[in-house]
C-alpha cells in the first residue's frame, strides 16, 4: 500500500476532481433529461430513511440502474466544497453547474482517504496504466475508452472467472436508460463509463482473502469473490459517510484519516453542521444527515433497498442485498460468462 497522501494535497485534488472528473467524463450519448420534482416523487427508502434528491439527482439516478448501481441514498443532498452532492450506499452523485449529474471519484481525491478498510486492502492506483488511457477529448475516445476497457477489466484472470468487463458492461441496462422502450443498446457501454470510469489497477488478490480479487477504477472499486462465484462492490459512499460522520466507521479507516479535512466534520450543533469550515470551505452539513421525517399524506411510498433487484441478470435474496452499514462490501452480482447478452 502507498504512503497516504499529504491532507492539503487531497482537499485541493477534491476541490478540483469535482471539477475535472464531471467536465471530462464523455458518455457515448445523450444526458438523461432532467426531470422536475412536481413531475415524479423520488422515492423514499425505508431501510436507509433517506429519499433520493428529487429533480435532476433523481432523473440520473433512475437512468442509471437506480438502487442496484449506487445502492440506496445515506444522505440528503448538500453542498460539498461548493457542490451540491447526495452520498448513495456505493458512489456520490454529484451535480455540476450545468445541471448535469456525475459520480465522483472518492478515493483518488482523498475523500476515502486509505485502502485498508474494514480489513480489506483495496489496490493503489497504477500511474503506469493511469498513463496509458486515453486522453478525453481525443480524436475517436469514445472507442478507444472502451478498447481500454476490455483490455484492463478481464473475463479471466489467474486461471480465475472474475467477469469484470461482463459485471462493467451490465451496470446499465437499457430498461434503465429507455424506460419508454425503444433506445440504442451501443450507448449502454458508454453509460457504464460514466458511473466506473476507466481501470486505474490491474487486478490484485486481497492479501488477507486471496478468494477475492479486486479491480480498481477511478469512481469505484470491484470484486470477485471465488467462494460466492459473485462480483461485489466496495461501499465507498458508505465510508466517506463514515470519514465524515465518525459513525460506524472501521479502526484502521479512522487511523488514516485522521488529519482529514473530511474527518468528523459532522457536528450538528456548528454553525452550518461543520466542526472545522476552515478546512472545509462552502460546506453545509447541517442537513445531511438527519434522516427526514415522512409525512402520512406523503406520496412518496416507502422503497424497500431489496424490492425485485437483479443485477446483471441474477436476482438476489435480501440478504445479499441489504449490506449492513460500516460493511466494505456487499454482493452484487454473480460472476457472468463471456458474450452474455447485456441489453435486456
Amino acid at each position: 500500500m502507498g504512503a497516504p497522501r499529504p491532507w492539503l494535497t487531497w482537499t485541493l485534488r477534491l476541490v478540483a476532481g469535482f471539477t475535472l472528473l464531471w467536465s471530462l467524463v464523455e458518455p457515448l450519448g445523450a444526458r438523461a433529461r432532467v426531470v422536475s420534482a412536481a413531475e415524479e416523487d423520488s422515492p423514499y427508502f425505508a431501510e436507509t430513511g433517506f429519499s433520493v434528491a428529487p429533480g435532476a439527482l433523481y432523473d440520473y439516478f433512475r437512468h442509471r440502474g437506480g438502487v442496484r448501481t449506487f445502492g440506496p441514498p445515506i444522505s440528503n443532498r448538500f453542498s460539498l466544497l461548493g457542490q451540491d452532492v447526495q452520498i448513495f450506499r456505493r458512489h456520490v452523485l454529484g451535480l455540476n453547474l450545468d445541471g448535469s449529474v456525475a459520480t465522483i471519484s472518492l478515493l483518488d481525491t482523498g475523500a476515502v482517504p486509505s485502502t485498508s478498510i474494514g480489513g480489506r486492502t483495496l489496490p493503489d492506483a497504477d500511474d503506469d496504466l493511469v498513463y496509458g488511457a486515453p486522453p478525453p477529448g481525443t480524436a475517436d475516445y469514445a472507442t478507444l475508452a472502451q478498447a481500454f476497457v476490455r483490455a484492463n477489466a478481464p473475463e479471466q484472470w489467474e486461471g480465475e472467472r472474475v467477469g469484470f468487463h461482463s459485471a462493467f458492461l451490465q451496470t446499465v441496462k437499457l430498461r434503465d436508460a429507455f424506460p419508454t422502450g425503444g433506445g440504442d443498446a451501443g450507448l449502454l457501454p458508454g453509460f457504464a463509463q460514466e458511473i466506473w470510469g476507466l481501470p486505474v489497477s490491474q487486478p490484485m488478490r486481497d492479501p488477507q482473502v486471496p478468494d477475492v480479487i479486486y479491480l480498481r477504477w477511478e469512481r469505484g472499486v470491484m470484486a470477485y469473490d471465488r467462494r460466492a462465484n459473485q462480483v461485489q462492490v466496495a461501499q465507498l459512499g458508505e465510508m466517506f459517510k463514515a470519514v465524515l460522520t465518525g459513525e460506524n466507521l472501521p479502526t484502521d479507516l479512522a487511523a488514516a484519516a485522521e488529519g482529514s479535512p473530511f474527518y468528523r466534520q459532522f457536528a450538528p450543533n456548528a454553525l452550518n453542521g461543520v466542526a472545522r469550515p476552515a478546512e472545509l470551505p462552502r460546506t453545509v452539513l447541517a442537513g445531511a444527515f438527519p434522516q427526514p421525517a415522512v409525512s402520512t399524506t406523503s406520496t412518496q411510498a416507502a422503497v424497500p433497498v431489496n424490492a425485485g433487484l437483479d443485477t446483471y441478470g441474477v436476482t438476489r435474496s435480501a440478504a445479499q442485498v441489504a449490506a449492513p452499514a460500516g460493511q466494505a462490501l456487499a454482493p452484487v452480482a454473480q460472476a457472468a460468462p463471456s458474450g452474455v447478452a447485456t441489453a435486456t
